[in-house]
């Protein structure tokens, strides 16, 4: 574990603390921090506040594992995808799986014919989730060995929207990380 907490103060030190996270790449192997090469049936949550770098994190990890010749699926919620900006994170968009959708079933009617694949998800604030999808997604996410990571922005009651799904999302998590102003932290 003292590993994984150097290789978070290595990652603050390099980009979380530059004022814009969009205008600067990032210059960390998040690949080698999170152990990605054993990372089949790994469901991991990035999250924090609006605007913090959640999706640049998850940017980098596509990158990092297209290097090793990895498929990657980015299922793009929330509409948000910034094609200029993954190619400055070296996301090779011919050979990224992007999907534009925040239907839950047709996320999880895709899901079950895909193996060997990490699924990335940006954001799941922007799905609705029953307890019902949510077991289904993560029985996907195991039987299939496939890895998921997704990001979560923390919004407040007053948005209106369904948090059900986005809270209890979390007790699958194997780990979680906090994106802050300051720095990220290990939750789980």
């Amino acid at each position: 574990m003292d590993s994984l907490n150097d290789k978070l103060k290595d990652i603050e030190q390099n980009f979380l603390k530059k004022k814009s996270m969009k205008s600067t790449l990032i210059h960390t192997d998040l690949n080698s921090f999170l152990e990605l090469n054993s990372f089949s049936n790994l469901v991991l949550e990035i999250f924090g506040d609006k605007g913090l770098g959640k999706t640049s994190i998850l940017y980098k990890l596509i990158a990092d594992l297209q290097k090793q010749n990895q498929l990657c699926m980015l299922i793009n919620a929330d509409y948000s995808y910034d094609s200029a900006y993954a190619q400055q994170c070296q996301i090779v968009g011919k050979d990224l799986i992007l999907v534009g959708t925040n239907n839950a079933d047709k996320i999880l009617e895709i899901l079950t014919s895909i193996k060997n694949c990490y699924i990335f998800i940006d954001s799941i604030a922007g799905l609705d989730l029953s307890q019902e999808v949510i077991d289904k997604l993560i029985s996907i996410i195991r039987h299939n060995h496939l890895g998921l990571v997704y990001t979560n922005q923390i919004r407040d009651k007053k948005s209106g929207l369904s948090s059900y799904g986005r809270k209890i999302l979390k007790l699958y998590a194997d780990k979680r990380i906090r994106v802050t102003k300051s720095r990220l932290e290990i939750i789980k």
